[in-house]
């Protein structure tokens, strides 16, 4: 699974993220920037999608010199 996601560009992870809930489920992200004092709850949730590509891009180069460094 990390090899998957360090062979992954982001910007291919990021647009994945967007277009396949469309297509399944019919479940559009927000679109609409909404600032933090404007709506706290609704400025989080966009916020959960960009900060979930970023984790997992970085979080596979981590599993992976951690792997490495275990198996020295």
């Amino acid at each position: 699974m990390g090899i998957t996601f360090l062979s992954l560009p982001p910007f291919a992870l990021a647009t994945g993220m967007v277009v396949l809930p469309v297509l399944w489920w019919g479940w559009s992200p927000p679109v609409t920037f909404t600032p933090f004092s404007d709506d706290p709850l609704r400025h989080i949730e966009q916020m959960i999608a960009p900060t979930l590509v970023l984790a997992l891009t970085s979080g596979a180069v981590v599993m992976r010199v951690a792997r490495t460094t275990f198996l020295e």
